[in-house]
């Protein structure tokens, strides 16, 4: 569990990074919008001329913000238990990529939902109980 917590926040810089890269080929862009900041990648992967939502831009703010709360602020909280940090990280994560899902291209299989979304649905179960569980154990951390 200390492996775990100190990994997460590395793991949501490191998949906010990843997200620029996306950005940058115009992969995984969202569906069509006439907002202000919408942007067309007529190279992209798929190319489009059609304005489109900058998902990719999205999931790197939300995940440098993951990022930077758990590093700063959950790292340091006092009586705080082993996992807290992992478990706020997989909640945080699937519920960022569950919201932004909504405004992507991807394919619907269940419920209405992408698969992305099923997933990141797993997610936020597993950091709730996990969360709950490791917190009435007495694990706490020094």
């Amino acid at each position: 569990l200390n492996t775990m917590d100190w990994l997460a926040p590395l793991l949501a810089l490191g998949h906010g990074i990843g997200r620029i890269g996306c950005f940058l080929v115009g992969d995984d862009y969202g569906k069509p919008s006439d907002l202000p900041w919408a942007i067309a990648f007529p190279n992209g992967i798929p190319p489009t001329d059609v304005p489109v939502h900058p998902t990719q831009l999205y999931e790197m703010t939300c995940y440098f913000l993951i990022f930077a709360y758990l590093r700063y602020f959950v790292t340091n909280q006092r009586n705080r238990f082993k996992g807290q940090i992992f478990c706020e990280f997989l909640f945080l994560h699937g519920l960022s990529r569950f919201v932004i899902e909504f405004v992507r291209v991807n394919p619907k299989y269940l419920l209405g939902l992408s698969g992305a979304q099923i997933i990141s649905a797993i997610m936020i179960i597993t950091g709730t109980i996990m969360m709950y569980r490791l917190r009435t154990s007495d694990k706490q951390i020094p």
